[in-house]
């Protein structure tokens, strides 16, 4: 009798042990889960869901904000703060008056700064950060955010404009190494949009910085501007 019952120990701990060590798997996984469902919905909500372009309320994107926020209580994730950072700029566009504004712009700048804390290298939410403190007139941290976001990824195509055109307002609180960045951002901006760098040409406050960038195109970015340009890698203003 005694050897039966022993033999009935040993075999319960045989799957016991492992399902309560699979149990605390499943907790442990919970969160990082509820965590990856909530920045994919506020990915659908940026993007636009059901083919019709809809990019929600300004309701349903604080909504999705906050849902971001105390799934990110549990696991933190940089990327996902991003993602929170951009509902809330969103949410401010569509504020239904100037207070619930300057709540969702202040609400961005700091999920910005959390994103940015876990995982830097996030180019465009350093820009965004950049464009964020340059709302509130801080513009020597408009600055540092704009060279990080330089530093980070030099090369985005789809807003090297945008990018250019707060440089070009923050300008005056560029170091001399900020401006180095300035310059090669004309010159990689060049390669994608030339007509944009003649207009720059045309200020003369701009014309040093732009003949500077430009007088040291190297062979790949000149091979670059070929390929997408077709023609010859010759500045025209």
């Amino acid at each position: 009798m005694r050897n039966t019952t022993g033999n009935r120990r040993s075999a319960a701990a045989t799957w016991v042990v492992p399902l309560l060590a699979g149990l605390g798997l499943i907790a442990l996984a919970a969160p990082r889960l509820g965590a990856a469902v909530a920045a994919l919905d506020g990915s659908s909500l940026i993007q636009g869901q059901g083919g019709q372009g809809s990019q929600g309320s300004h309701a349903d994107l604080v909504a999705a904000a906050a849902g971001l926020e105390t799934a990110f209580a549990w696991v933190a994730d940089g990327e996902g703060e991003a993602t929170r950072s951009a509902l809330l700029m969103r949410a401010a566009v569509l504020a239904p008056d100037e207070e619930a504004r300057a709540q969702a712009h202040e609400a961005a700048e700091a999920a910005a700064v959390a994103a940015l804390a876990l995982a830097p290298a996030q180019p465009v939410t350093w820009a965004r950060l950049a464009y964020l403190r340059e709302r509130r007139l801080d513009r020597a941290g408009a600055a540092e955010a704009l060279r990080q976001s330089f530093l980070s990824g030099p090369f985005l195509p789809s807003m090297m404009v945008q990018r250019m055109d707060l440089a070009v307002r923050l300008r005056d609180q560029m170091d001399d190494r900020t401006l180095a960045l300035f310059e090669r951002q004309i010159r990689l901006t060049w390669v994608v949009s030339p007509r944009y760098v003649s207009g720059l040409w045309t200020d003369p406050a701009l014309r040093p910085h732009v003949e500077a960038a430009l007088g040291t195109v190297s062979e790949a970015e000149a091979q670059t501007y070929v390929r997408l340009r077709g023609g010859d890698a010759v500045f025209q203003p």
